[in-house]
């Protein structure tokens, strides 16, 4: 809905304040501009840590994964590195 909804805003700052409106009223709280923008930006990004690549074998990070524990960081060197 933000880039549906972001034209409308600029356009019209009366828009914003309908959206603080449905918003309140579809899920029966009080919402505020900085809390609306404060939760896109989390929705930001917990969609980033979704989609952000994971490290394979073949990475070409210079990554490499390997059987340790999860709490373990992988192997990782810079490239031009032996």
């Amino acid at each position: 809905m933000c880039l549906f909804i972001a034209f409308a805003v600029l356009d019209q700052p009366e828009t914003f304040q309908a959206l603080l409106d449905m918003l309140s009223a579809f899920y029966g709280i009080n919402m505020t501009g900085d809390g609306v923008t404060d939760l896109g930006k989390k929705v930001l990004k917990m969609e980033r840590d979704f989609t952000r690549p994971r490290a394979s074998p073949r990475s070409t990070t210079g990554c490499r994964a390997t059987s340790r524990p999860k709490s373990s960081r992988p192997q990782c060197r810079l490239r031009g590195q032996g």
